[in-house]
Parts: C-alpha cells; sequence; structure tokens
C-alpha cells in the first residue's frame, strides 16, 4: 500500500548530579531534563517529520571552568524529509 501513516516519537534525557574534576576544586555538573518530539507523515517511499530537539529550550552548562563556560545546544527547530529510492 502507498498510503500515508502518522508518526510521533518523544525522547527524554536527564542529568542529576555529578561533578567535573578538572582543576583543585571540583566544580558540579548542571541538573537538567531534555525533550526531544518529532511528528510527521510515513509512506513506502516519502517520509516528512517536523521536530524539535530540546523542545523546552533548556540551558545548561557542559564545561565549567574559572575563565570560561560552555552551554549545550539551544532548541533546534526543523522539518526532515526522506526519500526512498528502489522500494
Amino acid at each position: 500500500s502507498n498510503g500515508w501513516s502518522a508518526v510521533s516519537n518523544v525522547t527524554y534525557k536527564a542529568q542529576r548530579g555529578g561533578i567535573q574534576d578538572i582543576s583543585a576544586t571540583p566544580i558540579p555538573f548542571d541538573d537538567y531534563d531534555l525533550f526531544d518530539v518529532r511528528v510527521g507523515l510515513d509512506s513506502r517511499a516519502l517520509s516528512v517529520s517536523l521536530f524539535a530537539n530540546n523542545a523546552t529550550d533548556r540551558r545548561y552548562r557542559v564545561f565549567r571552568a574559572p575563565a570560561a563556560q560552555r552551554f549545550n545546544q539551544p532548541r533546534l527547530i526543523g522539518v526532515q524529509v526522506r526519500a526512498r529510492f528502489g522500494s
């Protein structure tokens, strides 16, 4: 059949606790909760989906030092189209 099916996916990832031990004084990691969401339509020949990674735009430090810090990727919203050939 060449019909379309609705598809959806939610991914949850979290971190609690932990330390970054790169200096004389250990630095605690930020706690966080992340949600990635995807909804779309799928057929034998084509998939079209709308997605949001880090859907709630949660910001946290992935690296912290006395003179520098780096943050995670902010929310990313996009559309993905995939074609299947030879099916």
